[in-house]
């Protein structure tokens, strides 16, 4: 999964999503940008809702609901693992 954003706190102590821009992710994240920008016809088609207008990017998620709620330890399995069937994913 890829999750293009960041958690930080505001003002007030809360967490809050924020859409990692471009050239950020372009420099931290190139495999990422890549796959993104090999998908970018059929992201820009999406309607995307929410979100600061001055940090919208087609990239994004198409709500902005519950983008906190990512911070939790979650376990995964891989689809079509030999080795690894589960696994707790790290920092995750």
């Amino acid at each position: 999964m890829i999750y293009p954003y960041e958690l930080v706190a505001n003002g007030k102590g809360k967490l809050q999503a924020r859409l990692i821009q471009p050239s950020e992710m372009a420099a931290d994240y190139p495999g990422c940008w890549d796959y993104l920008n090999a998908r970018r016809a059929d992201l820009e088609k999406r309607n995307i809702v929410g979100g600061a207008a001055a940090e919208k990017q087609w990239y994004q998620y198409g709500r902005s609901q519950s983008l906190t709620k990512f911070d939790t330890p979650k376990i995964g399995r891989v689809a079509n693992a030999v080795e690894i069937p589960w696994r707790r994913v790290p920092g995750m």
